[in-house]
C-alpha cells in the first residue's frame, strides 16, 4: 500500500494451491486495505493438491459456491474479474491465481508478481512475461520472490524446451535485481543537480527560476527530475536500499526531491505552464504523496478571476516570491500563452500584444530595463490586454469583439491604399459587415461552403460601396485576402 496502491498499476499473486489462494484472499478482506479477487478453476479440478483433503475441499467448494451464486457461472465470474483487473478501477488491485492466468494472460497494467509457488522453466519465463508487458509510464515489471526460485532462472534460460516460443532478445536480461537498478540513484541525482552546474552550487530560488527561463533548459530539468524521482521510488521500495543506505542519506534524497519538485511547480507558475501532478508517472506521484507531501499537497494558488486585477496580482506575488521580475514574468508568460491560444479570434490584436510582451521580456533579459521597469511595463500591457484594446481603437467598437477584430484586419489591409481610411469609417464598416453576416451565420455554417460564398458576396457588395464613398479602388487580390481573413476570424466568434 505504501508504494503502489493508487498508482494505476495492478499485481498478481501466484499461490501454491486453491485453499492457500482463498485464505490469502480472506486475509486481505479482513485487513480491508487492498481489494483482491481469486481466479481459479472449479474445485473438482485434479490439478489442485488441496482438494485431497476433505476440510480443504469443503472450504474451496463453499467459496466457489458463493462465487457462482453471485456471478451465475465460472465464465462470467472470470470475465468480470479480469475486466475489472485490466481497468483503472481499484475494485480488483491484486488478482490471486494458482495456475490460471500465469501463461497467456495479457494485462499491461499488471506490474508486480508475488511468487508464492514453485515455477520452473517455460512456466517461469511465461509468468515473468506477464508483468513485463509495455504500459504507459511503466519502466519495469517487478517480481517479489517468496520461494527463492529466481535463482533457477539461469537454468530456465539455457533449457531448450523452456525457450520455445521466446525470441533471444526477449529473454536476455529478463530479470535484474531491483537493488541493482536502485544503485543508479546517485547517478540520477548527480544528473539532476548538474542541470544547474553553471550556478556553481548556489541555491538561490530566484536565480534558479531565471536560469530556467529558457524552455530547453526547463525541459531538461523536468526530464532529469522525473528520472530521479522514478529511481528514488524504486529504491524506496527495496529492502536492500534501506539496509545499505544511512537514514540521513535517505532523508537527503527525499528532501532534494521535495526541493526540486517545488522549484518545478514555481517555475511552471512563473512561465505559465500547466501544473498537474498527472504529468508525473503514477508511481512517482505515489512516492510524493507518501514521503514528499506528508503534510498534504499544498495548493499553491486559489482560483482567481483574471479580470480582478488587484486580487490576481496579490496571488501572483504570493506564489512567485514577490520579486518584481517574478511578478512581471508571471504576467508576461500567462499573457503570451493566452495570445497563442486566442490568436485566431483577433489575429492583429494578439499578434501585437505578443510582440509587446516579447519586447519587454527581451529588454529585461538584456538588462536594458530594470526589474521595476519590467514590472511597470508588463502591468501597463496587462491593463490594455484586459480591455482587449490598443491605441487607436475607436470607442464605438467597445462591446463589439467581432467587429473590433474585423476593424483591425481592415486597418491592416487598408494601410497601402492611396487614400487613407479614417479609423471611424473603418469601425463603422466593421460593424456593418458583422450585421450583414449575422443572418447568414446559420447552424453549422462554419462547414457550409455555400454559406461561405454568400458571406463573400455580402462583404463584396458592402466594400464596393464603401470604397466608392472613401475614394479608393480595391484590387481583386486584396479583396480575396479580406474575404479569407474576415470569414476565418468569424469562425472563432459566437453568432446569435
Amino acid at each position: 500500500t505504501q508504494y503502489w496502491q493508487g498508482s494505476g498499476f495492478k499485481a498478481q499473486l501466484a499461490a501454491p494451491d486453491k485453499l492457500t489462494a482463498i485464505r490469502y484472499h480472506r486475509i486481505f478482506e479482513r485487513d480491508g486495505r487492498i481489494n483482491t479477487a481469486v481466479v481459479i478453476s472449479p474445485p473438482d479440478s485434479r490439478e489442485d493438491p488441496g482438494d485431497l483433503y476433505d476440510d480443504a475441499k469443503g472450504e474451496v467448494k463453499r467459496f466457489w459456491s458463493s462465487l457462482m451464486e453471485k456471478h451465475g457461472d465460472a465464465e462470467t465470474y472470470e470475465t468480470n474479474t479480469i475486466d475489472t483487473f485490466e481497468s483503472d478501477s481499484q475494485d480488483v488491485e491484486i488478482i490471486i491465481v494458482v495456475s490460471k492466468l500465469l501463461t497467456g494472460f495479457d494485462a499491461p497494467r499488471n506490474t508486480i508478481l508475488y511468487l508464492c509457488k514453485k515455477l520452473v522453466e517455460h512456466n517461469l519465463l511465461q509468468a515473468i512475461a506477464r508483468v513485463n508487458r509495455l504500459f504507459e509510464n511503466k519502466d519495469y515489471g517487478y517480481i517479489v520472490d517468496y520461494r527463492g526460485i529466481l535463482g533457477e532462472l539461469d537454468s530456465a534460460l539455457t533449457t531448450y524446451s523452456a525457450l520455445q516460443g521466446f525470441d533471444e532478445d526477449d529473454v536476455k536480461g529478463a530479470v535484474s535485481s531491483a537493488y541493482q537498478e536502485a544503485e543508479k540513484l546517485p547517478q540520477k541525482y548527480s544528473e539532476l543537480v548538474d542541470v544547474f552546474k553553471t550556478l556553481e552550487g548556489r541555491r538561490d530560488k530566484e536565480e534558479m527560476e531565471r536560469f530556467l527561463g529558457d524552455k530547453e533548459r526547463r525541459d531538461t530539468f523536468y526530464e532529469k527530475l522525473s528520472e530521479y524521482a522514478k529511481s528514488l521510488h524504486l529504491a524506496m521500495s527495496t529492502e536492500d536500499f534501506h539496509k545499505e543506505t544511512p537514514k540521513d542519506k535517505v532523508s537527503h534524497y527525499l528532501a532534494e526531491l521535495r526541493f526540486f519538485t517545488r522549484l518545478k511547480a514555481s517555475v511552471q507558475h512563473r512561465y505559465a505552464e500547466s501544473i498537474n501532478l498527472k504529468a508525473y508517472e503514477a508511481q512517482v506521484r505515489k512516492l510524493m504523496d507518501s514521503y514528499i507531501f506528508t503534510d498534504g499537497i499544498e495548493q499553491t494558488t486559489e482560483q482567481v478571476n483574471i479580470f480582478e486585477t488587484e486580487r490576481r496580482q496579490e496571488e501572483v506575488e504570493r506564489v512567485t516570491g514577490k520579486t518584481p521580475a517574478s511578478v512581471a514574468d508571471r504576467i508576461a508568460y500567462r499573457r503570451k500563452r493566452e495570445c497563442r491560444e486566442r490568436l485566431e479570434e483577433d489575429p492583429v490584436l494578439y499578434k501585437k500584444f505578443s510582440q509587446l510582451i516579447q519586447q519587454a521580456i527581451d529588454d529585461f533579459q538584456s538588462k536594458r530595463i530594470s526589474e521595476a521597469e519590467y514590472l511597470q511595463r508588463m502591468q501597463e500591457i496587462d491593463k490594455d490586454f484586459q480591455q482587449k484594446t490598443t491605441a487607436g481603437t475607436p470607442d464605438s467598437l467597445s462591446g463589439h469583439p467581432t467587429a473590433a477584430a474585423f476593424f483591425r484586419i481592415l486597418q491592416e489591409e487598408f494601410q497601402g491604399l492611396d487614400n487613407a481610411v479614417k479609423p471611424e469609417a473603418a469601425a463603422k464598416a466593421s460593424i456593418d459587415i458583422v450585421e450583414a453576416l449575422r443572418p447568414l451565420a446559420i447552424r453549422d455554417w462554419k462547414q457550409n461552403t455555400d454559406v461561405h460564398k454568400q458571406m463573400e458576396n455580402a462583404i463584396d457588395d458592402y466594400l464596393y460601396d464603401f470604397s466608392r464613398e472613401c475614394g479608393f479602388r480595391i484590387k481583386t487580390n486584396l479583396l480575396l485576402r479580406i474575404f479569407d481573413r474576415l470569414i476565418h476570424t468569424a469562425r472563432y466568434h459566437e453568432w446569435r
